[in-house]
């Protein structure tokens, strides 16, 4: 007799309703919808703009039943990464995990925050990854 393998299934990607692909954004702040699919334990934006020399980035992580984050200016004391007329790649990522550190757990996202910065992903059980990646401009 042969074991029968232990096969995964692929996640689905996100959806992005807003902005869509190619819009210009505000400067001052704007916020994006989407979905991510049945199954993920969290999800990831990315606003990423890498030109010249310089990295403008903004980096969030968020629970698996959120459908929108609003990115808006920070207080002047910090160094917005929102800038006007820079062109940025906005990544919108699902994240499942069905095994490892956070298996055990009721409440999993719960849990996450403490393993964010101290282990990988393959550590916190992650089995599937996917994402959908758009360009928007911002003025």
């Amino acid at each position: 007799g042969v074991a029968p393998e232990n096969t995964r299934s692929m996640l689905s990607p996100p959806t992005i309703a807003a902005p869509t692909a190619g819009d210009t954004v505000a400067a001052s702040g704007f916020t994006v919808q989407y979905t991510v699919p049945s199954g993920t334990l969290y999800a990831t934006i990315e606003l990423r703009s890498e030109a010249g020399g310089e990295l403008h980035l903004w980096d969030v992580v968020l629970p698996p039943t959120a459908t929108s984050f609003a990115f808006q200016v920070l207080p002047t004391q910090a160094t917005t990464p929102l800038i006007a007329g820079k062109t940025y790649s906005l990544t919108v990522a699902a994240y499942r995990a069905t095994t490892g550190l956070l298996a055990d757990y009721d409440f999993k996202y719960e849990k996450l925050g403490g393993y964010l910065q101290s282990i990988g992903v393959v550590q916190r059980g992650v089995d599937a990854v996917s994402s959908r990646t758009i360009q928007v401009t911002a003025n």
